[in-house]
């Protein structure tokens, strides 16, 4: 009974902590600082308990080799809550399923995530998302949108090409309307209620991934992502929109335990270099960004982990070109960018 009076207390002090005076909660949150108690351990099977606290909310998660679920509450500056439970499982060897719901300033989201291994080479995702606003004509326009991506990958172990990937993904993304808040609006679609006008935006597009190893201490990667935006319902004559990047990345191991990574990232706006050196905890990166908004950065970086398991992890090592999947459990975790894709409408 003590025990679940205290993990209630620590779930839901963010909660009243944002609904007291802002000047208390500077003086509280800040003493309070981020806490991380110790994992609990589960026994043989390896399963442990995760409890996190910081001056953002809270969180409650449990994970073993086949389960892995998290529930976090938090709360912004302005006082906006949000909550999110994940669950990830794998049901077979080759097969993992997960699910996230979530809820965020006004807007509940579920995403659907789903990972097949039909052989130690091949990995297949499958995935969608949903996302509406919780209040249909509140004081802005109310937006619903819903997602779905397929991806493969194929890997190598031997020749010079390592790994090709290629993914497939769309959103579409509905925008209601409210007549009587706008009654100059006569571009959009009637949905069958006079009152009410609705408008679409969609995206479509593509990604390809491949590596080559030229050799042993060096991999070559290349991506090229396209998509297309378009907005149906609006009075514009620009309504398709296209956008095309290019991500080409070098990485080599050089003599005295010194790593080299080079990246060109070329776009419709701008074009990106970077070039890292590191060695051990060491890392000089250098970046030059040449397009609308210009930049260059330098940085001088001393890394060193605290946790000793991180700390060992940290050691000279020649890099290696033989892609390995990570595993189901750890890749269910990882959502496609794509599905988070927040549409943004013209203005009327």
């Amino acid at each position: 009974m003590v025990m679940r009076i205290c993990l209630a207390a620590i779930l839901f002090a963010p909660i009243l902590c944002s609904a007291a005076a802002d000047d208390q909660r500077r003086l509280i949150l800040p003493r309070l600082g981020e806490i991380r108690l110790p994992e609990l351990p589960g026994g043989a099977s390896e399963s442990h308990w995760d409890i996190d606290i910081s001056e953002d909310g809270a969180g409650l998660g449990f994970k073993n080799g086949k389960v892995r679920w998290e529930a976090q509450v938090g709360s912004t500056l302005d006082g906006l809550s949000s909550i999110q439970v994940e669950h990830l499982e794998q049901l077979t060897d080759r097969l993992g399923m997960g699910s996230v719901v979530s809820h965020e300033e006004g807007a509940t989201s579920l995403l659907l995530n789903s990972v097949y291994a039909p052989s130690k080479t091949i990995r297949i995702r499958l995935a969608a998302a949903r996302k509406v606003d919780d209040a249909v004509l509140k004081a802005g326009p109310s937006v619903s949108q819903h997602s779905v991506l397929i991806g493969a990958k194929k890997s190598w172990r031997q020749g010079t090409i390592s790994d090709v990937a290629i993914r497939l993904y769309g959103v579409q993304a509905r925008q209601l309307i409210s007549a009587f808040s706008h009654p100059e609006n006569n571009a959009a679609y009637h949905d069958g209620d006079p009152g009410n006008f609705t408008a679409y935006s969609r995206l479509q597009g593509a990604r390809i991934d491949l590596g080559i190893r030229p050799h042993s201490d060096g991999t070559f990667r290349f991506q090229y992502e396209f998509n297309q935006t378009s907005h149906d319902g609006f009075s514009t004559n620009m309504n398709r929109f296209r956008s095309n990047t290019m991500r080409v990345e070098y990485t080599r191991a050089l003599e005295n335990c010194v790593h080299l990574t080079s990246e060109l990232v070329t776009s419709d706006n701008s074009n990106t270099i970077e070039i890292t050196l590191s060695r051990q905890h060491w890392r000089v990166h250098a970046s030059r960004t040449i397009g609308s908004e210009s930049s260059t950065s330098l940085v001088f970086a001393f890394v060193h982990a605290l946790d000793a398991k991180d700390a060992a992890a940290v050691r000279c090592r020649p890099s290696t070109s033989e892609p390995v999947f990570e595993p189901i459990l750890e890749a269910l975790g990882n959502n496609p960018e794509q599905l988070l894709y927040d549409a943004h409408f013209p203005t009327m």
